[in-house]
């Protein structure tokens, strides 16, 4: 999502159209999700946003591995005195300015006005960022962890096996909690293991260099879009009878990994491939170069509409959703385009 692309000349395309597919996919999953928390329990409306958020579930990885096609990239040079002086600096800045607004508004409808208690309900708020920032958080570490990742992937044995087991390793937590037999202890016995360098994002970060640099057949791009459908198919089917249970929304789940793996060569495969105008090839340059900007301002696009009453559950979420996801993603758009032709914003978004 930060906007950060691989030399004019060595651009690939595919990329582009990723971002624009992911920051849409990004937006359903926060409509949904709203949708889902408030729809009555056992509302056929509450499933129906909860679908939409397991099938948007790709979003966060397919970015993340982006950004890891992009600085893992061998011919690149990424050090640490470039992302200190250039990227960390610039993430930096925009996490503080864009958390710090979200926690002047947030504060004035919860303390009273330039009081003592809003002054510090702003600092806490700015610090620790309003829900949809702690991606930038995650980004900045894998940006700084990048150094040392960029010699694992020169080794493709020993890139194949770190992706292996992240996600082995990241999915024991999240599958124990679909197996209560296994119990706390279990549980505590996983988290003891301090396997968070290896179950964290970094395995898709790793994924998404190796998937962009790999030959990978066809056939096995079909493969895996299969599998991909069965398994998602089958998770919305288990999800709806065991309750819409939260972990199988997680995206360090066996499913999604499969999943957001597929999207990712589907797009490297087929996007360009496509006939497209020189309007459209811009169009989606443009919607790609607005990403960020898009993600950090559409959650205050989809408060002024909720404030007007349009949310997920304004009509049947079956239709309402993705109509409120076209509108909020037309709006973010237009704004983040606008910031974007202004010196002093264009690079905060």
């Amino acid at each position: 999502m930060e906007q950060e692309t691989e030399k004019t000349n060595e651009r690939t395309g595919y990329l582009d159209a990723l971002r624009a597919v992911s920051i849409c996919a990004v937006i359903l999953v926060h409509l949904s999700a709203t949708g889902y928390q408030i729809a009555p329990e056992g509302s056929a409306a509450r499933a129906i946003c909860w679908c939409y958020d397991l099938l948007s579930r790709f979003a966060v990885p397919v970015f993340v591995m982006i950004s890891g096609a992009i600085f893992l990239n061998t011919e690149r040079t990424v050090t640490f005195k470039t992302l200190l002086r250039r990227h960390i600096p610039r993430l930096l800045l925009t996490f503080l300015l864009w958390s710090m607004g979200f926690a002047l508004l947030q504060s004035a409808g919860e303390q009273p006005l330039f009081s003592a208690a809003y002054w510090l309900s702003v600092l806490r708020k700015t610090v620790t960022g309003h829900y949809h920032m702690w991606y930038l958080y995650m980004i900045m570490g894998l940006y700084l962890a990048a150094p040392f990742l960029r010699p694992l992937a020169a080794n493709e044995k020993l890139l194949k096996q770190f992706i292996l087991i992240s996600f082995l390793l990241g999915s024991v937590p999240q599958l124990l909690y679909l197996i209560p037999a296994a119990g706390a202890v279990v549980r505590e016995v996983v988290e003891k293991a301090d396997i968070s360098f290896f179950a964290g994002y970094a395995g898709y970060f790793c994924l998404g260099y190796y998937l962009h640099s790999a030959q990978i057949s066809k056939r096995s791009v079909a493969a895996l879009a299969a599998l991909a459908a069965v398994l998602m198919t089958a998770m919305a089917v288990l999800g709806v009878q065991a309750g819409l249970t939260e972990p199988l929304l997680q995206e360090k789940m066996p499913h999604i990994f499969v999943y957001s793996a597929a999207v990712f060569l589907t797009f490297k495969e087929y996007a360009g491939r496509i006939r497209r105008s020189a309007a459209l090839h811009k169009l989606i340059e443009k919607l790609a170069f607005c990403s960020l900007g898009m993600y950090l301002v559409h959650p205050a696009v989809n408060f002024i509409l909720r404030a007007f009453g349009l949310y997920a559950l304004t009509f049947p979420p079956l239709l309402c959703i993705p109509f409120c996801g076209v509108l909020v993603f037309v709006i973010s758009f237009a704004i983040a385009a606008l910031m974007k032709k202004c010196p002093l914003l264009k690079r905060l978004v």
